[in-house]
């Protein structure tokens, strides 16, 4: 969906000014799209276009429309539905050939495009070649999305300490994940983590087994027995 809008004067009154009309008419149809506005222009000798991106009182003021001067006028507002919107895109689309400038504004897609060329090619002697890559339907651009952090370096997880957990200090240190030409590295320090004063941490440097942040639990005031390196039983609280 594209606003088109055309007019034509073929007396070319001085009090008709084109571009100025076509700039009202674009205005009233810029429901029809708002990626893009452009207008071209014709006083029968040579054709004058300017185009660019966003609305109709943005891409064109006073000093622009003064500067676009002719008899017939054509003007668009792009919606795309097929292809990236992008300057190369907008309209009205100006050919220049030898002998003459075509400008073109259209709604809609051209699907036959392939078709048209050749039809063109068989039947019409041109002085200069057709490019008709600008009406072809194009797929929308992929959106590039930036993963990681940003060029921040690697923020990937650490991989767990082996052995025993690192210890508490005031700064942290963390051993190289590779070491060059160097199978078996030995690390002068052991590697520490770096924790707020009022953050509970465990023990580690217990000789225990399970879980080191376990809360204690009430006691138990039924039967129980348990063994170890001797022998011993339990009774009733």
């Amino acid at each position: 969906m594209c606003g088109v809008f055309g007019i034509y004067d073929p007396v070319g009154a001085p009090d008709r000014d084109v571009a100025r009309l076509t700039y009202f008419g674009l205005y009233a149809l810029q429901h029809r799209g708002q990626e893009s506005a452009g207008i071209a222009v014709s006083d029968g000798d040579r054709v004058m276009a300017m185009k660019d991106m966003g609305l109709v009182n943005q891409v064109f003021d006073e000093p622009k429309l003064s500067a676009l001067r002719g008899r017939a006028a054509i003007g668009h507002t792009r919606y795309s539905t097929t292809g990236s919107t992008v300057w190369r895109n907008a309209q009205p689309v100006v050919q220049h050939g030898q002998g003459r400038t075509i400008a073109l504004g259209h709604n809609g897609n051209l699907t036959n495009t392939l078709e048209l060329q050749q039809m063109v090619k068989e039947h019409v002697t041109l002085l200069a070649p057709v490019d008709l890559a600008p009406y072809e339907p194009q797929a929308p651009q992929k959106k590039n999305v930036m993963g990681g952090g940003g060029g921040g370096g690697d923020r990937s997880p650490l991989p767990p300490s082996k052995g025993k957990l690192p210890r508490v200090a005031d700064k942290q240190f963390v051993p190289p994940t590779a070491v060059i030409q160097n199978q078996n590295p030995k690390l002068v320090m052991e590697p520490t983590i770096v924790a707020p004063p009022d953050v509970k941490l465990p023990n580690v440097n217990m000789d225990q087994y399970g879980d080191p942040l376990a809360k204690l639990g009430p006691a138990s005031n039924g039967p129980g027995s348990g063994g170890g390196i001797g022998q011993g039983s339990g009774g009733r609280m």
